[in-house]
């Protein structure tokens, strides 16, 4: 039956490996993630310039702040996921994330005329400032980490694992030229109008999603049962989803994929933490005016996702087709470690901004595209639940117990070569988790060859 499908591909398969079939449902969802991506592109600067308003010193407690955040947001997640049908919860969750943005419009529209750019070292910072950028920040993290969960989910339920080795790449495609393209219209506005219109802009480019989820289920629902079998809804029906705030917790630790993407996934983000605040750091040393940060940033993310673009076509389609592709994941604790390395050696913004630029490429092209594909392999039930365990309060665990140790080793120490070392351990362990998710990934493609076909 394989055999069959493969049969079915169009003109050119060796290009994207699409069949007709599948032509609607590709487009649909490279269209949903470069405007979803795009939005997220034009609001990211602007979160990281608010940061620094507060000072970078004070930019850890805002991740520690994310990561409890996430506790109450999780557990509301898994219950929504759990009780509605993706039909039902996108569109609610993305008229949400809309209204939000609606109401950040309106508070600072009026707040960027009264707030100051910059908090010297030692002074006290407003209470109305912290409070205002701080909502902005952690809504941020909750839109980025469930927005983007909540499509990747949508998609490993109505793909197969055959199909997303060959189309994950060129739907990732469209989140790479959204952000691009989310980088370039931020650049571009904020240096004219300055940064309060950016907030209407990313509600706008949300409004397509909507629509496009609507496609992509008709459309897989119309396909043959054996190009999708997990979407037919006889003869016999999925179980029902569990609704308890901590079935995803349960997921994740009664799976050793789960949990193998979990220490991944923890200790990457648990580096992030420490490295970024290198860079926001040196930011704000050379940057004390509030649009020229949102720029600088804006350009940054330029350089990342064009980069991303590099690495899409060069790596990630090749990478997809080999027999353990998740291996492919250690690029990213080896760029790392080896800039870490280097900024040992060489501290200074352009060294970090350019080891930031190729690490977090790596990680929105192939980095993205092999978690996915691994969760192909798993449950629906572990894919909803377990996934957004993972995409978010895991995500955010890292984040967070970076952060609370970054701020203990400032109260003792200065920052220094202690923090590159730090993140050079983490990232060791990063890649040991990686070597075992992809015997683990071998391991169950080996044992169910069929998953190509069947439903999981």
């Amino acid at each position: 039956m394989t055999q069959d499908r493969n049969s079915r591909q169009g003109d050119h398969p060796e290009m994207v490996g699409v069949s007709k079939n599948e032509s609607v449902v590709t487009l649909a969802a490279f269209a949903y993630f470069f405007f979803l991506i795009m939005a997220y592109y034009v609001l990211k600067p602007i979160r990281d310039s608010l940061a620094i308003e507060l000072g970078s010193r004070n930019i850890p407690a805002l991740n520690i702040f994310s990561m409890i955040s996430l506790v109450g947001g999780n557990a509301v997640y898994t219950w929504i996921v759990g009780k509605f049908k993706p039909e039902q919860f996108i569109p609610r969750v993305t008229w949400f994330f809309i209204g939000c943005l609606g109401a950040f419009s309106v508070a600072f529209s009026e707040a960027f005329g009264i707030l100051p750019t910059h908090i010297p070292a030692g002074q006290p910072v407003p209470v109305g400032m912290i409070v205002g950028i701080g909502s902005y920040f952690l809504w941020v993290n909750l839109f980025a980490l469930f927005s983007v969960s909540m499509f990747w989910s949508f998609l490993n339920d109505v793909l197969t694992t055959d199909q997303g080795r060959r189309l994950y790449s060129f739907i990732g495609y469209g989140g790479l030229a959204g952000g691009l393209c989310g980088g370039l219209t931020t650049t571009s506005l904020a240096a004219k109008f300055g940064t309060a219109p950016l907030f209407l802009v990313a509600a706008g480019l949300l409004l397509p999603t909507i629509w496009l989820a609507r496609i992509i289920r008709h459309a897989t629902k119309a396909q043959t049962p054996s190009v999708v079998m997990e979407l037919s809804d006889t003869p016999v029906p999925p179980p029902p989803l569990p609704v308890k705030p901590w079935d995803g917790v349960v997921c994740t630790c009664s799976s050793s994929l789960l949990m193998l993407l979990a220490l991944e996934m923890f200790f990457y983000t648990f580096a992030s933490s420490l490295f970024s605040y290198q860079i926001n750091s040196m930011i704000e040393e050379a940057f004390p005016s509030r649009d020229l940060r949102v720029v600088y940033w804006a350009n940054l993310y330029n350089f990342i996702n064009g980069c991303s673009l590099l690495t899409q076509l060069a790596l990630t389609h090749f990478i997809l087709k080999a027999a353990v592709p998740v291996w492919g994941l250690l690029l990213l604790p080896v760029s790392q470690i080896v800039g870490s390395i280097l900024l040992l050696g060489n501290p200074g913004l352009a060294l970090a901004a350019a080891v930031g630029v190729f690490r977090y490429a790596v990680n929105y092209s192939t980095g993205r595209a092999l978690r996915e594909l691994t969760y192909t392999l798993v449950s629906r039930v572990e894919k909803y639940q377990g996934k957004g365990f993972i995409d978010t309060l895991v995500f955010r665990a890292g984040d967070g117990l970076g952060s609370v140790l970054l701020l203990w080793g400032l109260r003792h120490w200065q920052a220094g070569p202690w923090i590159d070392a730090i993140i050079i351990a983490a990232m060791s362990f990063s890649a040991i988790a990686i070597i075992a998710l992809g015997l683990e990934f071998k391991r169950r493609t080996a044992l169910a060859p069929a998953r190509a076909i069947a439903p999981a």
